[in-house]
Formats: C-alpha cells, sequence, structure tokens
C-alpha cells in the first residue's frame, strides 16, 4: 500500500467513513494493519518502532489537516468560509463593492445628452490583511498504543479533530457575537412577549438582510423553536410541514421561506445541584446571507506534531496549528435577542425540552 492509499484509509477511519473494500466496522481494523505494514512494524521491537515515529505521526499530521477543515465547514457551512493559505502567504481578502455602493452608482445614472454633465460616484472595496495566532491540542497516547489497537486511528484523530472544532466553532461564534453587536442599531432588535418571537419585528431584520443575498436565520434550539410561521400559533399548526419539521427536529425547517440552521451548544460546568453552565447564551437569534458568507476561518500551513515528554516517564503528542476568524461585513448581519426568559434556572438539554 502506497502513502496515498495510507492516507485515504486513515481519513476514512479519523471519519468513522466505510471505504472501498471496508466497511465501517472494518476500516478502523485496516488502517492499523496498514500503518504496520506500510512502516515494516511487524515484527519490530520497541527500538525500531520508535526510531519511526516521526515517520507515522507525520502521515496523521496530513490527515489532520485534511479532516479538520472539513469538519469546520461541515459545522459552519452555511455562515462561514474554510480556507487554507500557504504558510509563507498572508491572510489578506478581498472586501467587495459594498451594496450601497453599488445603489450610489445606480442613482448616478441620467438619462444621456450630447455634450452634457455627468455625476461620477466612487466605488469602495478593500483588501484586509488579518494576523493568524497560534493554538495547541495535547493529548497523551503512545505509538505502541496505536500500532497495537489499544487506541485507534478514528480515537486519536478524533479526540484532535474535536478539540479544534471546538476551539474553532468558539471563535466563529465570538466572532459572529461581535459583529452583530457592532452592527448597526437598526440591525439588532430585543424583544420579547410571552414564550414568542415578535414576528415584525423579527421580518424588518430579514428584509435588512435579504438586501445583501439570501437570508438565513441561525440560532439554537431554545430560540429556534419559538419561530412560527402564525404568531402566537407555535403548537397546532394546520400546516403538515411545520408539523413534521417539528416532530423531526423541534422547530419548524422554514420561517416565511427562510431556511434555519441550528448552532450547537456545550456543557462546561454541570453541578450536582444548581444550574448548567453552558458554553454560549443562548439568547439571540442571527440573520446572514447565505451566499455572502461573512465569517472567514484561515488556517495557515499545516500542522506540527511534537511529542513532549513528561516528568513521570510519559509522553504527550502537541499539535500545533495556526488559524484566524474574522468578520468581514457587519452590515449584512442582523440580530434578535428574545428578552423571554427561556433558560433561566431550568437544568435540562439544550433545547429546552429535556
Amino acid at each position: 500500500m502506497n502513502k496515498v492509499e495510507l492516507k485515504q484509509l486513515l481519513v476514512a477511519a479519523a471519519k468513522n467513513k466505510p471505504i472501498a473494500n471496508f466497511s465501517v466496522g472494518d476500516v478502523q481494523v485496516a488502517a492499523t494493519n496498514a500503518l504496520v505494514e506500510h512502516f515494516g512494524f511487524k515484527d519490530a521491537t520497541f527500538r525500531d518502532i520508535r526510531s519511526q515515529k516521526e515517520a507515522v505521526f507525520a502521515v496523521i499530521e496530513e490527515v489532520i489537516d485534511e479532516v479538520v477543515p472539513m469538519m469546520v465547514q461541515d459545522r459552519t457551512g452555511d455562515f462561514a468560509e474554510v480556507q487554507t493559505f500557504p504558510r509563507n502567504s498572508a491572510i489578506i481578502y478581498k472586501i467587495p463593492m459594498a451594496e450601497e455602493s453599488r445603489r450610489r452608482m445606480y442613482q448616478a445614472l441620467k438619462q444621456g445628452a450630447r455634450g452634457g454633465i455627468y455625476k461620477a460616484f466612487r466605488l469602495d472595496g478593500y483588501t484586509l490583511t488579518v494576523t493568524p495566532e497560534i493554538h495547541t491540542i495535547g493529548y497523551a497516547i503512545t505509538l505502541e498504543e496505536l500500532l497495537t489497537g489499544q487506541r485507534t486511528v478514528q480515537e486519536l484523530v478524533t479526540v484532535i479533530t474535536d478539540a479544534w472544532m471546538e476551539k474553532i466553532y468558539e471563535k466563529v461564534f465570538l466572532a459572529l457575537s461581535a459583529a452583530a453587536n457592532a452592527a448597526p442599531a437598526a440591525n439588532q432588535v430585543a424583544a420579547g412577549v410571552g414564550d414568542e418571537i415578535v414576528n415584525s419585528y423579527l421580518d424588518r431584520l430579514i428584509a435588512i438582510t435579504r438586501s445583501y443575498g439570501n437570508p438565513v436565520i441561525i440560532g439554537f434550539p431554545a430560540q429556534l423553536r419559538l419561530l412560527a410561521n402564525v404568531p402566537g400559533a407555535i403548537t397546532g399548526y394546520a400546516n403538515p410541514q411545520d408539523l413534521e419539521d417539528i416532530r423531526n427536529r423541534g422547530y419548524i425547517g422554514l420561517y416565511k421561506g427562510v431556511p434555519l440552521v441550528e448552532l450547537p451548544n456545550y456543557i462546561i460546568g454541570h453541578p450536582a445541584s444548581g444550574a448548567i453552565n453552558w458554553l454560549f447564551d443562548e439568547t439571540k437569534l442571527f440573520i446572514v446571507p447565505a451566499g455572502v458568507k461573512p465569517v472567514k476561518v484561515a488556517f495557515q500551513g499545516e500542522s506540527h506534531l511534537e511529542e513532549v515528554k513528561q516528568p513521570a516517564g510519559g509522553y504527550e503528542y502537541h499539535n500545533h496549528r495556526i488559524f484566524a476568524v474574522t468578520v468581514l461585513f457587519k452590515n449584512h448581519i442582523c440580530s434578535y435577542e428574545s428578552l423571554t426568559d427561556v433558560m433561566g434556572s431550568w437544568t435540562g438539554g439544550s433545547d429546552g425540552n429535556s
């Protein structure tokens, strides 16, 4: 098996997906066997195995570098764009002509006349350079555990990719929130009437975002479940499709033609008594243009895997990655903050129904 085939098998194992000639159940064993075969470890001694660790983890680095951006794109693809830049290349985004600038140009169009005088409007557009940061994910596993099957490739890569995913997702959400807070006052609404969203306010925000592209409503289940195409009728819909959506996912799939996208949340504190501590506050809905994707996630170069010896004699492996998260268009983003105490002191799951 050559390196390309080995990498394909390791990616499948990391994603826990079947591949040609291997089922989901077989791909983990196949990945371990492929590593042993490719590096000639079948009858190797402990010393032989350790002498090849750089080569083994170099391949796993490549797998991580391929899987992490795909996972970030899958999770945030409705409102974020993920790109990988060369290590020595600056992260530069071209900010296209704003809609307001385009409208000024349209207003400048006048009926022509030979020798006449015309007004010209300057168009905007510029570039933005983003400074990335270095982040590190650490884990403890030995090469021997990996090759003997005590730890699978899927476990190894999943620990790393999930940690990267949560870290990057947190930064994406915070960037989106910061941009929404910096948006013009007309783009922000804070309201709450009983246990529902005020449709007229939300419709106004959707109209603003629609001027920049097809809108998408993004939020946590606690807020999404309050949306209703008929005000005051969260339950008891006459619309069969809405009923089906609520039965399947807990909230409607379309609000007046606008798709809904669910944001995941994470528990970071679960005390024996008292309220659960969630990573994010679930009080806001965001309305963004789907085609524009205002949030940008930029990876720079490849990740680096480093073995770090511990005083007790064990080893940790630190995976370093350079990336940046930024928001390019704050005027495109609208936010609706619900003043309804949906979560309150409640201590169940994040959908508010458990």
